[in-house]
Formats: C-alpha cells, sequence, structure tokens
C-alpha cells in the first residue's frame, strides 16, 4: 500500500524534471528561462539562473525522499533511479543525434539543430547527474532504514502467526 502511494508521486517528479514545454521552445525557438538546467550557448557552463535552476531540482528532490515514510524510502529512492536512467539515456541519444547532425552541417539550419542537440544533452545530463547523485546519497541509508521496518513489522508478524495457530488449534477441536 505505501509502495504504491509512492508510486503515485510519479506525476509530480515528471513535472518537476521535465516541464512542459511551451510552443516557442517546441517549435526550436529559445525562449529565455527555459528548461531547468540548460547550457549556454556555447555548452560550456550554466549560466547563474540555469545553477539557481538545478539548485532548485536539487532541494525538491531532497525534499521528495526526506518527505517519506520509512515504508515509501525504497520506492521513491527507485523512482529516482529509474528516473536517472532515462534522463541518461536520453541524453546519450540526444548528444549522438547533435553529433550526427553535426557532421552533416551544410547550412546554418543544421547546425541550429546540433546545438539545440547539444543543449538538450547537456541539460538531460546534468539532470541525470543531480538525480543520480541525490539517488547516491540516500541510498546508503536504506539498510538502516529495511532494518528499522522490519523491527517495526515483527510484533506484528508474530501475532498474526499466533492468531493463525489458534484459529487453526480450534478448527481441529
Amino acid at each position: 500500500m505505501l509502495v504504491g502511494r509512492a508510486h503515485r508521486t510519479w506525476f509530480a517528479l515528471h513535472r518537476l524534471l521535465r516541464p512542459p514545454m511551451s510552443k516557442k521552445k517546441a517549435e526550436g525557438v529559445d525562449v529565455p528561462g527555459g528548461n531547468v538546467g540548460a547550457f549556454n550557448h556555447d555548452g560550456s557552463a550554466l549560466t547563474e539562473e540555469e545553477h539557481e535552476g538545478l539548485r532548485q531540482v536539487t532541494i525538491a528532490l531532497e525534499e521528495y525522499v526526506q518527505g517519506c515514510t520509512i515504508g515509501e524510502f525504497r520506492a521513491r529512492l527507485d523512482l529516482l533511479w529509474q528516473f536517472h536512467a532515462d534522463l541518461s539515456v536520453e541524453a546519450r541519444a540526444a548528444a549522438t543525434a547533435a553529433a550526427a547532425a553535426n557532421a552533416d552541417v551544410d547550412d546554418n539550419d543544421e547546425g541550429d539543430a546540433a546545438a539545440s542537440g547539444r543543449k538538450g544533452a547537456a541539460r538531460e545530463l546534468a539532470l541525470a547527474n543531480v538525480l543520480y547523485n541525490t539517488w547516491r546519497y540516500y541510498v546508503q541509508f536504506l539498510p538502516a532504514v529495511m532494518k528499522r521496518v522490519e523491527l517495526a513489522r515483527a510484533p506484528a508478524a508474530r501475532k498474526l502467526k499466533d492468531h493463525a495457530k489458534l484459529a487453526k488449534w480450534e478448527d481441529r477441536g
């Protein structure tokens, strides 16, 4: 039940990591203050606004993990890992597509597409790194949390087992 509640947070994570693109952004027109984590036009460094965007995502991810119950902890870490893996694959695919477009540059339009692909790959990679680092930090606490869950379940499991023994004994008598 708790795992199901954690999995319902997928939509919130998706909205955080993949905000809806405006029509202009989808058409390739650069919108100032666009998606979180975008790199400069040269692909070398993040602007202050972009650093702040990544910092806000990091804070939101920390609140996401710290705000869960111990029963949801593992499921939420699994979701972080799944989003990390998805963004990593997309970053590699975008980088490959940008490299292919860059190799075929004959006019300005394709050069713009290659730059846009590099920018998208860099953004995806930056978000994937934030997710990985958040996951890696909190996964170190997983054994302690799982031990705590087992300790909390033990008395209830014992009572249930004793009750099942009584029910079997009553059926015989």
